[in-house]
């Protein structure tokens, strides 16, 4: 892969940190409305780096200014005093909460102390803050956020949510300038949530603010450190730069998106070539994505996550209907500043790597029968029971109201980019569909024969480009498992190579989403049902993520559902057991039905595979 162009979007700086967060290549309408540049890649607004992909290529502020010095003491507070969860402080049982009610009412007392220093603050004005380079918002962001997951998640479970006014005014003023929902996101926790390793060593000196010479030095599980944390363990941190690990791993998925478009707007055979060729690299990056997911196991023990981390994140709509209550926002309507609606937790969902993919692929807008333009044959169409395709049709639209609800959550910038994806207008699939279409309809005839089990031949035969139908598998195949090759009595043609890559690259994402059903089976399903069966909250915890808690069972050592059944099983719910949510099913962070929902994405992106009728086997994955 070449270098990129100085002039290229991804080889641009990101916004400069001494301008206005609103970059040159915005307007500005008669009523102050901003519209970001989004009329060329190389629009500043998008704030990619060549090097670092979504991640800023320089460390993020680890301090706001003195002006705004009374938030970081008070998180610097709630850091330093290890404040526990309510929920595990109230939680009584063998192994749960604390054993010893001294021991829990010095735990009550402790937060209680802190969530009064809150409520002591003075209400900050935001109008400097404002006018502060794009960093010190990400920071002003990042430390009221974490301050109010702090306050909201140490409160007694039977307690009342009120947020007091210190920190709903600066923290919904803030957000609605950021145009970000007034909560902990994952770019608080990822993206701007790290600094490098003290190459001196602890406590020696200054920290390295210099960008790395090569990629591959931060890709080292201890390169980064995390800024904040709510648990003070290396598991959390871990967690953390994981995920920063895997975003910084994208600046190749990145390039070769580029490459891919730039050869799209040209269009030619050259072009089809040269799209197979970056499609083979896309599907490799892929697979690196994955392999960075599932090195979370290393570091992250799955019992320490669900019980101790993944509380934390909780938004509103996690809370078994405790609603968070803003005191003092009936003094911001002046301000525009409505009753915020957005109130999810943190969430891969928001990470715009993946989205981008999603995006870039056309799985986003793929519909099932191919409503998009080429559709499956009459008499298939008729073949497709109703019921099935309803509940398909459901999941579509539940995955996509989904992501495009998590893009609210993401960094404004960012959010630019994934609109801008979205209004292609030369879509890489619709493209893959018309070179095929194009190119079987050129003859009467073609002949080819697949190297499966049967060795069976078979003819496509097309009169006109209209009669040719692209169609795509059903669900209940899957070509994940698919080694086969095609031969034709020639060469297989460059089309139909395309397709291949072009498939392969959707099924190294199904894949992806694979590996995040394995993680989400360690991490969440196998520990909540441990606690619903009422095994010990620190059963397993001193294990490594790959002993009695890894990939063998989600039951720890007790021979439970395996992880590869559970990976590969129809869509379905998981229920939450334990206390009052019993009947509920496991919900994620961002308030979703967890498995369904991760099923119905996995299962999406498969069906989202193309073939020509007769070929499913030897167009699948390569």
């Amino acid at each position: 892969m070449s270098h990129l162009p100085p002039t290229h979007f991804l080889s641009l700086p990101p916004p400069s940190p001494s301008s206005s967060p609103i970059s040159s290549t915005s307007t500005t309408t008669g009523t102050g409305t901003v519209i970001p540049d989004t009329t060329t890649l190389a629009a500043h607004d998008f704030d990619v780096d060549s090097r670092t992909a979504f991640m800023p290529p320089s460390p993020p502020l680890a301090r706001l200014p003195v002006e705004w010095e009374a938030w970081e003491e008070v998180l610097d507070g709630a850091v330093r005093g290890r404040l526990m969860l309510g929920s595990k402080v109230e939680e009584k049982g063998p192994g749960m909460g604390i054993g010893k009610d001294e021991e829990r009412e010095r735990e009550r007392e402790k937060s209680e102390v802190w969530r009064e220093s809150v409520r002591a603050l003075p209400i900050l004005p935001i109008h400097n803050l404002k006018k502060s380079p794009e960093p010190v918002l990400r920071r002003a962001h990042h430390v009221l956020a974490w301050i109010m997951h702090f306050y909201i998640h140490t409160l007694p479970p039977s307690s009342a949510i009120v947020i007091p006014r210190p920190l709903t005014i600066p923290l919904l003023r803030l957000s609605a300038y950021l145009k970000l929902p007034p909560m902990l996101t994952y770019s608080d926790d990822v993206l701007y949530n790290w600094r490098y390793e003290n190459p001196a060593g602890e406590g020696e000196g200054e920290e390295d603010v210099h960008m790395p010479g090569d990629r591959e030095s931060l890709m080292h599980p201890h390169a980064l450190r995390a800024l904040t944390t709510f648990t003070s363990t290396s598991d959390e941190e871990q967690f953390y730069m994981s995920s920063a690990r895997l975003e910084l791993a994208g600046c190749t998925t990145l390039e070769l998106m580029r490459s891919i478009m730039d050869e799209l707007f040209v269009g030619d055979d050259i072009a089809v070539r040269r799209i197979t060729e970056y499609l083979g690299g896309l599907k490799d990056s892929i697979g690196e994505l994955k392999e960075r997911l599932m090195s979370v196991k290393e570091g992250v023990r799955p019992e320490v996550f669900y019980h101790d981390i993944r509380p934390w994140f909780s938004g509103q709509d996690s809370n078994a209907g405790r609603e968070w209550v803003f005191e003092g926002i009936e003094e911001l309507k002046d301000d525009g500043v409505d009753v915020p609606k957005e109130l999810s937790g943190a969430s891969a969902g928001q990470s715009s790597l993946i989205q981008a993919l999603d995006v870039f692929l056309g799985v986003d807008s793929y519909a099932d029968l191919e409503a998009d333009g080429v559709v499956r044959g009459d008499e298939e169409k008729e073949a497709v029971k109703e019921k099935e395709m309803e509940k398909k049709e459901n999941r579509r639209i539940e995955r996509s109201t989904f992501m495009k609800r998590m893009r609210v959550y993401m960094p404004r910038h960012h959010r630019n980019f994934i609109e801008h994806l979205s209004n292609n207008p030369r879509p890489l699939r619709e493209f893959v569909k018309r070179v095929v279409r194009e190119s079987l309809s050129t003859s009467t005839t073609t002949t080819y024969s697949s190297s499966t089990t049967t060795s069976s031949s078979f003819s496509i035969t097309t009169t006109t480009s209209s009669s040719l139908s692209l169609s795509s598998p059903s669900s209940s195949s899957d070509t994940t498992t698919t080694s086969t090759s095609t031969s034709s009595s020639a060469t297989t043609t460059p089309a139909l190579a395309l397709m291949q890559a072009y498939n392969a690259s959707l099924m190294a994402l199904k894949a992806f989403r694979d590996a995040h059903m394995i993680i989400v089976a360690l991490y969440i399903i196998g520990p909540a049902r441990r606690k619903a069966a009422g095994a010990s909250s620190s059963a397993g915890a001193g294990a490594g993520a790959n002993g009695a808690n890894g990939a063998n069972g989600l039951s720890g050592g007790g021979g439970g559902e395996r992880v590869s059944e559970y990976v590969s099983s129809p869509v379905s719910g998981t229920k939450e057991g334990g206390g009052e949510g019993g009947n509920r099913p496991l919900k994620g962070t961002g308030g979703t039905d967890l498995v369904r929902f991760l099923k119905g994405v996995r299962d999406h992106t498969k069906d989202a595979v193309m073939v020509v009728p007769g070929m499913e086997a030897s167009l699948g994955s390569k």
